[in-house]
C-alpha cells in the first residue's frame, strides 16, 4: 500500500472544503481560514464588483441547529454599527446546502500574530 504525501492530503482537504458557488454572486478567490464551525474565504462579489469574506459551515459541521446559530449570528451581526465590527452584506445558503454569510473583508494581522510581537508586559495590559 503506498501513502500520500501529507501535502497531497492537505491539498485534498482543502479541495474538500473548497464552497460550491456555482449560481451564486460569489467566486472563489483564496482560502483564508478555519475555525470551530466553519471556513472563511475570501471570494470576488461579481454584482457590487468588490472582494468580500464568506463565512461557511463546515460539511461536517452542517446540521440544522448549527446553521441556524450561524444564521442568527449573522442577523445579529447586521443589526450592529461600530467601527470595531465588521458589517455583514449577506446570507443564506449555498447549492451545497451549507449556510454562510458575507461580511466585508479586513485585511491585517490576526490578533495572535499582532500580540506575538509584543513583550509579556505589553500582552497583558492589552488583554487587560
Amino acid at each position: 500500500m503506498k501513502f500520500l504525501p501529507d501535502q497531497v492530503i492537505a491539498r485534498l482537504q482543502t479541495e474538500m472544503q473548497t464552497p460550491d458557488l456555482s449560481g451564486t454572486r460569489y467566486r472563489p478567490l483564496k482560502f483564508l481560514g478555519q475555525g470551530g464551525m466553519g471556513t472563511v474565504w475570501l471570494v470576488d462579489d461579481s454584482v457590487l464588483r468588490r472582494p468580500v469574506a464568506l463565512k461557511i459551515l463546515t460539511a461536517e459541521n452542517s446540521s440544522a441547529a448549527l446553521a441556524a446559530r450561524l444564521m442568527q449570528d449573522a442577523v445579529v451581526l447586521a443589526r450592529l454599527e461600530h467601527p470595531g465590527i465588521v458589517p455583514v452584506h449577506d446570507a443564506g445558503t449555498l447549492p451545497d446546502g451549507r449556510t454562510f454569510y458575507c461580511m466585508k473583508h479586513v485585511e491585517g494581522k490576526t490578533l495572535d500574530q499582532h500580540v506575538d510581537q509584543l513583550p509579556l508586559r505589553q500582552r497583558l495590559l492589552l488583554f487587560q
